[in-house]
């Protein structure tokens, strides 16, 4: 019998030491071979610290234990390829690419890489070009200067449906900003995304077009820009899943701006807290889409900038294609300056695609402003479920046109109620009000009374993160509208906010699945 034997390379492991070329290491490497940096090894200078890995497939370049020291890292026209545990100084081709290049490759995966330093000529720190399957966990840089770029991400619509999962990115400097370039056949998954400082035009600590990008728990903040002091939205979607967005500033949007072919969505109790702008502190949307599902807005300031006065308090929306706020607790935000034409919470100028929705949330504690909420030119305003408690604007809305206000309690003393529209029926609940006849006469349900809206025992009405929840004994409880959905016990809607013996986490999530239909 013939015996026939396949010959075939193996996998080998490439050991780096001192004094030995990094570069020559990976020019000799075989496809599926690893190749190991001693963490004792001294960088060489010029070419001999960088690595080029072309047209390879499954090659990994790690540390043999602590982050080893290399120079510039490319990759290009490749696959499978690890990057781990490493320490990356500077380019590998001047004037052109980042620190680490990835350009035109499948199944990329970088693990704890720190990117400590760069070559003069080099702008961005992660530049990447086409890249299908990136993945990362673990990816920092600090103290980075203005005119730099933590990442940058492209794609063209040649690579195929992608997803990117990117996590664990974390950046200070007013470098600290990530932008994304990506195809709508682009997702990106962003998980703990840390930056902080990030200095830009258009978008502070994040910029972003095309795609579909989910942030986890980032923590976006000290970042300013002229449009977007945290993230500017240009086009696709950004999906904010907890965290938080603090303490940044631009002209308008501070935490976030939204440009007409894109859709901001906030939920799971993301915090945009203490930014700054004369227009929308929290939130700018230019004929783009805003929804909210669960969201503190929280201590934003709207303030005069180079000498013009504030147009917004903390939402502004021009012409929004769509605006719906559920859960959300606007509380703290102010406005300083001339107050005309302004909402403390809401300025909506312009009407846009559809009827814009603030629902079963708390406005309280807000400063100046014409208005709580200020709505212009827009044909229906949906406002139902609010609690509406310690603002002191000069009224509690101010519009020109027709809005639903319905099931909520109004518990502001020093607040009028004058009104150009036509409000709906109501059944809501107004509480030692000045007016003695709300919107001049009671209008559907309405009641007006002096009883306490019995609020529970620890509610700390003073306190942004206290919901404003209701005691067995509330006179809110059932009192809602009937026409509407039923409470999750079965009974008629409570006015306010919280219905009772509602826990206000999973409360949140209960809601984000009812229809406009049943609000």
């Amino acid at each position: 019998m013939l015996l026939l034997i396949a010959s075939a390379s193996l996998a080998a492991t490439v050991n780096v030491g001192n004094g030995q070329s990094l570069y020559q290491a990976c020019l000799d490497a075989d496809d599926g071979d690893t190749i190991v940096v001693d963490t004792g090894r001294s960088l060489q200078g010029g070419a001999e610290d960088n690595c080029l890995l072309d047209q390879r497939s499954n090659i990994t370049l790690k540390s043999s234990g602590s982050a080893s020291v290399v120079g510039g890292l490319f990759v290009q026209d490749s696959q499978d390829i690890v990057l781990e545990n490493l320490k990356a100084t500077g380019t590998i081709i001047p004037y052109y690419f980042g620190t680490v290049t990835l350009l035109d490759n499948d199944r990329v995966t970088i693990k704890n890489v720190e990117i400590s330093g760069r070559s003069d000529w080099d702008v961005y720190r992660l530049y990447g070009i086409n890249v299908s399957e990136l993945k990362i966990d673990g990816l920092n840089a600090t103290g980075m200067p203005a005119g730099e770029v933590f990442v940058y991400l492209f794609t063209d619509g040649s690579v195929g449906s992608t997803n990117l999962e990117l996590g664990g990115l974390q950046a200070t400097g007013q470098g600290a900003r990530v932008e994304l370039q990506l195809s709508s056949n682009v997702s990106a998954d962003i998980d703990d995304l840390v930056l902080d400082g990030g200095q830009g035009d258009l978008g502070g600590c994040l910029y972003s077009t095309g795609a579909e990008v989910s942030l986890k728990d980032p923590i976006l903040t000290g970042c300013s820009a002229n449009l977007g002091g945290a993230a500017y939205l240009e086009s696709g979607s950004l999906n904010i899943r907890g965290g938080l967005l603090q303490s940044n500033e631009a002209v308008s949007g501070g935490g976030a701006y939204v440009g007409s072919a894109g859709e901001l969505h906030l939920a799971d109790d993301v915090q945009v807290l203490g930014n700054l702008a004369s227009s929308g502190s929290a939130v700018y949307i230019d004929r783009g889409r805003l929804s909210a599902n669960g969201a503190f807005v929280v201590d934003n300031a709207s303030v005069p900038w180079s000498g013009g006065p504030p147009t917004s308090g903390a939402i502004e929306a021009f012409e929004p294609d769509l605006l719906d706020l559920r859960a959300t607790r606007f509380c703290g935000n102010s406005v300083t300056g001339d107050k005309g034409g302004v909402g403390s919470v809401l300025t909506l100028r312009g009407a846009g695609a559809s009827a814009p929705s603030l629902s079963f949330s708390e406005l309280r504690n807000n400063l100046g402003g014409e208005a709580v909420l200020f709505i212009d030119d827009h044909d229906l305003v949906k406002l139902q479920n609010l609690s509406v408690i310690g603002n002191d604007a000069e009224t509690l809305i101010r519009t020109n046109g027709p809005f639903l206000l319905d099931s909520s309690l109004m518990s502001d003393a020093a607040v009028g109620h004058d009104y150009a529209g036509t409000p709906g029926t109501g059944y809501n609940y107004w509480f030692q009000v000045d007016d003695p006849a709300p919107m001049g006469s009671v209008h559907g349900q309405d009641f007006q009374s002096d009883v306490d809206p019995g609020f529970a025992a620890d509610v700390d009405t003073s306190d942004c993160f206290s919901p404003l929840l209701l005691s067995s004994t509330s006179p809110l409880i059932d009192q809602g509208n009937p026409t509407k959905a039923l409470d999750a016990d079965g009974s008629f809607r409570d006015i306010g906010a919280w219905p009772f013996g509602t826990d206000p986490v999973s409360y949140t999530h209960l809601r984000a699945h009812e229809t406009e239909a049943d609000l």
